[in-house]
C-alpha cells in the first residue's frame, strides 16, 4: 500500500510538520483528482520547451550522467532531469535488484532493515543507484520493513508478493510486466510433485510432503540414499528457451529462497496436501509464455545405495511410498518428465525489483488511474505541482536511470512523467518510490533527493561496470 512515512529529518526536525501543510493541500487535490481520473489529461505533461541533454560525467565507458532542463504544460517553472544512460547490450554492464542492508534482512517476514543507497554503493564499487518500490515501515514484527511485490537477489528471493516488476537481464537490458513467483511442478505419471529441498534429504523441522522430492543438484555430489526413499536421475541435453542446455543447468538456474522454512506465509498447496514448504519457483507474468521442458529420466529408480550427481543432470528423491515415490517409479518407464520453467525472457533475468506501477510500455504512456485506494503515489500535489520521482527506462537503444526534480520540493504527477517520458524516446519504463522517498545515487556525487537529505531505504537498483 502507498504510504506517507514520519521520518526524522537529519535536522531532528520530524519530517511530517515540515510537509504537513503541503500534504493536507495534497489530500484535498487527490481527493477531487481521484473522482475524475483523467483531469488534466489534455492540458498537462506536454513538454513545451527543452534543453539539450548536457554531459556532467562519464562513470565508464559508455556509462555517462548527463541532465537535461524541461518546462511542461500545466506547470510553472522548470524541471530538472538527470540521468544515467549506457548502451543496451554493454556486456560490461550489469544491473542488480538488491536489499540496500542485506545484514539486517530477516526470512520470517521477509522484513528488511534500512540504509543508505550511498553507502551501499560506495561499499560495492557501484556507479548508480536509485530506490525501489513503496513500502510499509516498521510494519514486520521486528521492526523491519515489509516490501509489496517480488525481490529477486542473484536468484535468491527476499520478497515474495506480485504486482509491476522489472527483470534485470544481461548487459544492462531489462524486462517489465505484472509477475510473481510460483512453485515449480514437475509433472510425473499420477500427479505433479513440487521441490522441497536442494541438496538434503530432510527439511530440519519439518519433512518433505509426500508429493514433494528433494534435488541432489550439486554436480558430482555423492549420497546416500537409505532404503527408506527412491531417487530417480534426470540428465542429458535440451532445449529450453530456444538454446541448448543441460538439465543440471535449468535446475540450477531455478528462483529459490534466501532463507526458506521461515515465513509460515510462504506454504503453498501442493497436489495432494494442503499446505507445504517449497523452495523451487518460477516467474509466472501476466500475458507470459511459460516454458514447458521434456527432462530425459536416465535408467530406473534406486534405493539402498549411494549415488552421483551428474555433471548435465539431477537426482529427485521421494520418500517411498508417497504419491511422489510412485510417480519417480512410473516416470522411470518413460523417455522423460515435464517441468514448467520460468515464462520466456524472465529466465535471463538475475534479479526483479517491485515497481509502483509500470508508466510506460511499448511506447505508450499509461495514464488511466489505476484504482488504488490511496491516490497520492499517483498524484502528489497534483497537476502544478508534482514530486520528485525516480524512474527507470529504455529506449530502443540505450537504458536509463532518471529522476525529475523542481524546486521546493515539487515535480510531475505520475501521468505527466509517463508523458514525458515517452516525448523523451522512452519505450518502457517503471515507476519507483516518489516524493521524500525518491532517491538518485551516482559515483562522485551527493544524492539526489527530494528535500536535500538522503532518506534510508530497504531496496535499490543497482548499476555497476564489470
Amino acid at each position: 500500500m502507498p504510504r506517507i512515512d514520519v521520518r526524522r529529518h537529519p535536522s531532528g526536525a520530524d519530517e511530517s510538520i515540515m510537509l504537513r501543510a503541503r500534504l493536507v493541500a495534497a489530500a484535498c487535490i487527490a481527493a477531487s483528482l481521484a473522482a475524475v481520473p483523467s483531469a488534466g489529461a489534455a492540458t498537462s505533461g506536454t513538454i513545451t520547451s527543452q534543453t539539450g541533454w548536457s554531459t556532467v560525467t562519464t562513470l565508464a565507458p559508455g556509462v555517462v550522467v548527463s541532465r537535461k532542463q524541461i518546462t511542461v504544460s500545466g506547470y510553472s517553472g522548470t524541471r530538472t532531469l538527470t540521468r544515467v544512460s549506457w548502451p543496451l547490450g554493454n556486456s560490461h554492464v550489469r544491473l542488480d535488484a538488491t536489499p540496500v542492508a542485506v545484514s539486517r534482512y530477516s526470512g520470517a517476514q521477509h522484513s528488511f532493515g534500512e540504509g543508505r543507497i550511498s553507502n551501499l554503493g560506495a561499499s560495492s564499487n557501484d556507479l548508480a543507484g536509485i530506490n525501489g518500490d513503496t513500502f510499509c515501515a516498521g510494519c514486520a514484527s521486528n521492526g523491519g520493513d515489509l516490501l509489496h511485490g517480488l525481490l529477486v537477489h542473484r536468484r535468491r528471493i527476499y520478497a515474495t508478493g506480485s504486482g509491476p516488476e522489472v527483470g534485470y537481464t544481461p548487459a544492462g537490458q531489462m524486462i517489465m510486466g505484472s509477475a510473481r513467483a510460483v512453485p515449480v511442478r514437475i509433472m510425473l505419471p499420477g500427479g505433479s510433485a513440487t521441490i522441497g529441498v536442494w541438496n538434503a534429504l530432510t527439511i530440519k523441522g519439518t519433512s518433505i510432503a509426500g508429493d514433494q522430492v528433494a534435488v541432489l543438484s550439486r554436480r558430482g555430489g555423492s549420497f546416500a540414499i537409505p532404503s527408506t526413499l527412491t531417487a530417480l536421475v534426470l540428465r542429458g541435453s535440451i532445449t529450453a528457451y530456444g538454446a541448448s542446455s543441460t538439465v543440471g543447468a535449468q535446475f540450477r538456474h531455478m528462483l529459490q529462497l534466501a532463507a526458506p522454512y521461515q515465513d509460515s506465509k510462504d506454504r503453498v498447496a501442493g497436489s495432494a496436501v494442503s499446505s507445504e514448504w517449497a523452495n523451487a519457483y518460477r516467474v509466472s507474468a501476466t500475458g507470459g509464455t511459460a516454458s514447458t521442458v521434456a527432462m530425459p529420466v536416465s535408467g530406473g529408480t534406486v534405493s539402498g545405495v549411494t549415488v552421483t550427481v551428474p555433471r548435465d543432470g539431477v537426482v529427485l528423491v521421494a520418500r517411498t511410498g508417497t504419491q511422489a515415490a510412485a510417480g519417480l517409479t512410473a516416470a522411470a518407464s518413460h523417455p522423460s518428465v515435464s517441468v514448467t520453467l520460468d515464462d520466456t525472457g524472465w529466465n535471463t533475468a538475475a534479479s526483479i525489483m517491485d515497481g509502483k506501477f509500470q508508466m510506460v510500455s511499448n511506447g505508450a504512456a499509461h495514464t488511466t488511474y489505476p484504482g488504488w485506494p490511496d491516490s497520492w503515489p499517483w498524484y502528489c500535489q497534483g497537476v502544478g505541482h508534482g514530486c520528485v520521482r525516480a524512474v527507470i527506462a529504455t529506449t530502443p537503444s540505450e537504458g536509463w536511470m532518471i529522476v525529475e526534480t523542481a524546486s521546493g520540493g515539487n515535480g510531475l504527477t505520475m501521468p505527466d512523467f509517463a508523458r514525458v517520458l515517452t516525448q523523451l524516446g522512452a519505450t518502457n519504463a517503471m515507476g519507483f518510490d516518489s516524493n521524500s522517498h525518491a532517491d538518485f545515487w551516482r559515483s562522485g556525487a551527493s544524492p539526489i533527493t527530494a528535500f536535500g537529505y538522503e532518506p534510508g531505504a530497504p531496496a535499490a537498483s543497482m548499476l555497476s561496470y564489470h
